[in-house]
């Protein structure tokens, strides 16, 4: 029996340490996904937690998209996209008053798969906080980036004679353009061949516009 004793403690002591790196690691991987077939995420999922990890003192500047590098490409295009969302402070950071870029802001990556963000703050600043309205005009915004990339890939390798996911591909969400509160701005870039750039309807992911240039010249 003492000998058994002996070595109950340390069993003990082993099991608890598995069970609280087991909670640890279900926690951490929560909402995760690490496999190829993950269903992406929804641009409503992604709004919601845009809106969530703003809180009250930042406010939403600007959202980008591109494939991810998890990717398998599809006629239409990438399966999955990295999505990023910067925000800028409504505060001026104390220790920068004297500064002209004294707003701290905050940049969010967001892997479309699995809802998993890398947040990172205080790294850089800007000078101004975007309109009051911006969100307002965010929430209008029915289409998801990946929609943009939808309505412009077999286009892009029509216009260039080459597969866009050799190209360096980018979606950025801009506002009051075109006479729109938002567009899409989806732009192929060749490198030393062509960039094509496309604008998008936020609401109907039609484009409204479109430029080409030749960059072998």
């Amino acid at each position: 029996m003492a000998n058994i004793s002996k070595f109950r403690k340390p069993f003990a002591s082993i099991f608890v340490l598995v069970f609280i790196t087991a909670a640890f690691a279900n926690f951490f991987y929560e909402n995760k996904c690490h496999f190829i077939n993950c269903p992406p995420a929804s641009w409503t999922q992604i709004l919601d937690t845009a809106f969530s990890k703003s809180g009250t003192d930042f406010r939403i500047h600007t959202i980008w998209a591109s494939p991810s590098r998890w990717n398998h490409y599809t006629e239409n295009g990438p399966t999955f996209i990295d999505i990023h969302i910067a925000y800028t402070s409504l505060k001026i950071e104390p220790s920068r008053v004297d500064k002209e870029t004294n707003h701290p802001t905050k940049h969010i990556k967001f892997d479309d798969r699995n809802l998993v963000f890398d947040i990172r703050t205080g790294n850089s600043w800007a000078n101004s906080i975007p309109p009051g309205d911006r969100q307002e005009k965010l929430q209008r915004v029915s289409v998801h980036p990946r929609d943009a990339f939808y309505a412009t890939w077999a286009l892009a390798e029509k216009e260039s004679g080459l597969p866009p996911n050799n190209a360096s591909v980018l979606a950025i969400l801009n506002f009051d353009e075109h006479g729109r509160d938002s567009v899409w701005y989806v732009s192929y870039y060749y490198d030393d061949i062509v960039s094509l750039t496309f604008y998008i309807d936020t609401q109907t992911a039609q484009i409204i516009s479109a430029e080409k240039n030749d960059l072998s010249q």
